[in-house]
């Protein structure tokens, strides 16, 4: 089984994500077999099953998001372009250029067909995608339940990466309210693990501010935006002490690439993204989605109360890019909202 996990984590690190979900499952399944599903024998395993499935249901979101472009911005001007069909190959998809004559495509269906067809095949992947999304949340979120109980430093760090991924997860199913409780809670437990200056704490801030964003919930999308490039801040500072102290030309190259990265790209692209949230902020006022009355709460990572409601139906314009859209899946939400917020009323306690 040990074995079936390191192979796993190889062909993941080599972005083999088939091949490395089936050497996790099978990992898994003999780890339930022998020790029972919710054991924490089974952590690991499950955290690497869980990952792997959701990278390869984001795979598939690329490569059909790929084949839509394409589609919507060559055809009318270069329509000469051999059509491209998707291919399923293992649980990836691929695309293949068909190699059909010019007199096979005289014979090809009227376009209302080709188009129900193209339709069809289109909905059918993005189903199978939201099962891989679905069975990568239901995966991690038993991960999450399992390390929860586990004490040790490796094992709140791997719970605080299944907290991240299960947020991401969310803001892939437009689950928004659902990724701010993950993020959340991966920015508590990340703010106890690393020190202020830790880049894997900023990118956990910048997720927060993201899902918060999604809700229209933007002073508190703003505070950690301001969070995000807090935390970058203070690693220039670490960095520019290394530099200091340092007498490998290397090494110093590394610390002055890292410090010009930081602050040439990552924080002005940081500050012009807070000076836009501020104009829709200030445009559209303080906006909290849903009925008041009837929505769930929970903390923030500095504690504050806010809502958890239902998703928004118009999203926020300068970040719908970085999140793909799919069809809303039916999960049970409330439940998992109950249970953390029942964990954190228990912890404030």
């Amino acid at each position: 089984m040990a074995e079936l996990i390191e192979q796993g984590k190889r062909e993941y690190a080599l972005k083999h994500f088939d091949t490395a979900t089936d050497l996790f499952s099978d990992a898994s399944r003999e780890l339930v077999e022998k020790f029972g599903e919710g054991s924490p024998e089974c952590a690991v395993a499950f955290y690497w099953y869980g990952n792997a499935l959701f990278n390869i249901a984001l795979q598939k979101s690329t490569f059909l998001g790929s084949s839509n472009e394409k589609e919507t911005e060559e055809d009318s001007e270069q329509p000469d372009l051999p059509t491209a069909k998707i291919q399923k190959v293992g649980k990836i998809l691929v695309f293949e250029d068909e190699e059909e004559g010019d007199a096979e495509q005289a014979d090809e269906p009227e376009n209302g067909e080709k188009d129900n067809e193209t339709g069809g095949a289109e909905e059918e992947q993005e189903e199978e995608e939201e099962d891989d999304m679905m069975l990568a949340w239901n995966i991690l979120d038993l991960t999450r339940t399992i390390l929860e109980k586990m004490d040790g430093e490796e094992n709140q760090k791997m719970l605080a990466e299944t907290y991240l991924t299960l947020g991401d997860i969310s803001l892939e199913l437009e689950q928004w309210s659902r990724a701010v409780l993950d993020y959340s809670d991966a920015v508590k437990l990340k703010s106890k693990l690393f020190p202020p200056s830790n880049r894997q704490l900023s990118e956990s801030y910048f997720k927060l501010a993201l899902a918060y964003e999604f809700t229209e919930e933007y002073d508190k999308a703003l505070e950690n935006l301001k969070l995000t490039s807090l935390v970058l801040q203070n690693r220039v500072s670490i960095l520019r002490d290394d530099v200091r102290h340092t007498t490998d030309p290397e090494k110093m190259r590394e610390l002055e690439d890292e410090i010009k990265e930081i602050m040439e790209g990552m924080v002005p692209e940081l500050d012009e993204k807070i000076k836009d949230l501020e104009l829709i902020r200030d445009q559209v006022g303080t906006k909290f989605p849903g009925d008041a009355a009837t929505a769930s709460k929970t903390s923030d990572a500095n504690g504050a109360e806010t809502s958890a409601a239902a998703a928004p139906s118009k999203v926020v314009n300068d970040v719908s890019n970085l999140v793909k859209k799919k069809p809303k899946v039916n999960v049970d939400t409330d439940a998992v909202m109950e249970e953390k917020s029942a964990k954190k009323a228990k912890l404030e306690d």
